[in-house]
C-alpha cells in the first residue's frame, strides 16, 4: 500500500487493495477523518477489530462536533452481540443521538455479509465478506460509491431501530 498520507477523499481516484486487519484500520481511520457529512456503514457486528478503535471513534465524534448537518448510518445484524460486548460507537451514538443512527437490518438481508462504509458519498471501503479483511477501497470514485449507496439505502429502508440499543443510551 503507497503511503496512506497521500489519500485525500475527493482527490485520490486509485484503488486501493486490503489485505489484513491493519490495512482496513489504516484506510478506515483515514478515510472517517476527512469525512465531512455523511458516513454510511454496513457491518454485521460493527467489526470490533476495526470500528471498535479509539481512533475512529475520535474521528467519529470530530465529524459531528464540527459539522451540525452531519449524518451517520449504521446498519448491523446483530445487536445483541454488539451490546453484550461493548462498542465505543453505542457509547457515542447514545450522547449523539440526532447525528448517529444505528439500525438493525431486516431478516430478508441475513444472507447479506459484506462490510461497507461510505464516506460523503465519494469514497467507499468494501470488503466481499464481511469475515475476511481482503477488500478494497477508493478515495474518490463517485459512481462505485453510488452503487454502494444504493444497496445501503435498499437495506437501511427496511431496517429498523432495535431495542438493545435504546437500553444502552439509557
Amino acid at each position: 500500500m503507497h503511503d496512506i498520507e497521500d489519500y485525500r477523499l475527493g482527490e485520490t481516484d486509485r484503488v486501493v487493495k486490503l489485505e489484513k486487519r491493519n490495512d482496513n484500520v489504516l484506510i478506515i481511520n483515514h478515510m472517517a477523518k476527512q469525512c465531512h457529512k455523511n458516513l454510511d456503514i454496513i457491518s454485521r457486528e460493527l467489526d470490533p477489530l476495526v470500528f471498535d478503535t479509539e481512533e475512529f471513534a475520535d474521528a467519529v465524534k470530530y465529524l459531528v462536533l464540527r459539522q451540525r448537518r452531519a449524518q451517520i448510518r449504521i446498519i448491523v445484524f446483530d445487536p445483541v452481540t454488539i451490546v453484550k460486548r461493548g462498542h465505543r460507537l453505542l457509547d457515542i451514538s447514545g450522547r449523539l443521538s440526532s447525528f448517529i443512527e444505528i439500525r438493525k437490518a431486516h431478516p430478508s438481508f441475513y444472507e447479506y455479509n459484506e462490510c461497507l462504509m461510505v464516506a460523503d458519498e465519494m469514497g467507499y471501503i468494501h470488503r466481499m465478506n464481511g469475515e475476511r479483511f481482503e477488500g478494497t477501497a477508493n478515495f474518490k470514485d463517485r459512481r462505485k460509491s453510488a452503487e454502494f449507496l444504493n444497496e445501503f439505502e435498499e437495506i437501511w429502508q427496511q431496517a429498523t431501530p432495535d431495542p438493545n440499543f435504546r437500553k444502552v443510551m439509557l
